[in-house]
């Protein structure tokens, strides 16, 4: 199955359409809350595991279907972006390590009239790498969210510019909280074939229930810093 996004033809196997194209906007939301809530801190580290989980979920890619390097880097623009994200150098630095590792191989593809092209593909010892990483504990999230060390220092230094921060942050957070809303709606119009596509499914699942879940809390403090109270409750 293809699906046309954005003007961009990607082959996704029944995969539910994520919007090919990112603006700054919802760039600036994804990194602190994908990078620092969705997959967090990995295996209990204090510092983000963000590059070195990259060799995983290229080996993850590769474990669906043989790709070239032009072809994973797509996807992580077009299907990986609202969970994963790494610029096409750090993609193509972590396939040489892979290749040198031997958890991949490559065979030359004539293209008509360009040049050949690099196809890779899961090695055995690449795929028995990643049924131990798959295996292995994986630590509950610690988000390291910048937004909270500003609420924290704003209110005792610069309480109006952290209103106008909070407020900013809201407007974007919307904004991609309705984009989010509107890959699930297409989401739920094509059919999940694989187990490929049903992760990818969640994974948006998850994407929308985090972002529903901040936009809820940033309501909470804009309602605190403007009227100087806080109402406690507790949680569901």
């Amino acid at each position: 199955m293809k699906l046309k996004l954005g003007g961009v033809v990607a082959a996704a196997g029944g995969t539910c359409a994520w919007a090919a194209a990112r603006p700054a906007m919802i760039v600036s939301i994804v990194n602190p809350l994908i990078c620092n809530i969705v997959h967090s801190l990995a295996h209990g580290a204090t510092v983000c595991n963000y590059v070195h989980m990259l060799r995983e979920v290229i080996l993850t890619v590769l474990a669906h279907r043989p790709m070239t390097g032009y072809e994973i880097a797509r996807s992580f623009d077009q299907v990986l972006s609202h969970f994963w994200h790494a610029s096409h150098q750090q993609i193509y630095r972590e396939l040489a390590r892979l290749d040198a590792d031997g958890c991949v191989v490559f065979r030359e593809v004539a293209g008509a009239g360009k040049p050949a092209k690099k196809l890779y593909s899961l090695t055995k010892n690449g795929r028995t790498q990643l049924q131990q990483w798959v295996a292995a504990p994986t630590g509950l999230p610690r988000p390291q969210y910048d937004l909270l060390v500003k609420l924290l220092a704003g209110l005792m230094v610069n309480q109006p510019a952290l209103r106008r921060e909070i407020a900013r942050v809201q407007g974007e957070t919307a904004a991609y909280l309705k984009l989010l809303r509107s890959m699930h709606e297409s989401c739920l119009k094509q059919p999940l074939r694989t187990g490929y596509d049903f992760a990818l499914y969640l994974a948006l699942r998850r994407g929308l229930l985090l972002v529903e879940a901040q936009s809820a809390w940033l309501r909470e403090v804009s309602r605190f810093l403007s009227r100087g109270a806080l109402k406690r409750s507790r949680p569901r």
